[in-house]
């Protein structure tokens, strides 16, 4: 196949399968806007479930103002992938890219990943939702939070549970 060829066929399944999904987002976002976070939702839900949830978190955030702050654009500015064992550090998420929502404000200049079907329609309808944090369990789940107390409470937790288990297992 040529390059061309798979361009081709990736943007017509794109329209056949995106397209239609776009008619109904609602909130007045553009076609790359809509995708881009849709792609950090695909990247953040791994339980089906909990896509409409964080999508919805992240429109509560764009709305109010605050930064994404989303792992997954750390990690793909930085082409690296965190894992339970080893988080992303202080000074990765300090590192300065267009795509790190910690340090820039809205959503990224492109898209961080292909978002699936399931990703473009809980983006396209996000839950509404009165949480505006979310952190991983590393089960797939996340745990959602209010306040930003309530937030660093949950990471404490999570941070501790993986701590003993690792302290376990070294024992």
């Amino acid at each position: 196949l040529q390059p061309q060829n798979v361009v081709s066929q990736m943007l017509e399944r794109f329209e056949q399968v995106a397209l239609p999904v776009y008619e109904e987002v609602e909130g007045d976002w553009t076609l790359l806007e809509w995708v881009t976070l849709a792609s950090i939702v695909e990247r953040e839900a791994v339980v089906g479930r909990e896509r409409r949830r964080i999508a919805g978190v992240f429109v509560n955030r764009l709305r109010n103002r605050m930064r994404l702050e989303a792992d997954p654009t750390v990690e793909y500015g930085l082409g690296i992938t965190q894992t339970p064992e080893k988080p992303l550090t202080t000074e990765q998420v300090k590192t300065q890219s267009p795509y790190n929502t910690y340090l820039n404000a809205g959503l990224p200049p492109t898209p961080i990943a292909s978002p699936s079907k399931a990703s473009l329609q809980a983006t396209a309808h996000p839950e509404d939702t009165e949480y505006l944090f979310f952190v991983a369990r590393y089960d797939g789940t996340h745990v959602f939070s209010r306040t930003f107390a309530e937030h660093q409470a949950a990471q404490n937790r999570i941070r501790d549970r993986i701590e003993s288990r690792q302290t376990s297992s070294a024992n």
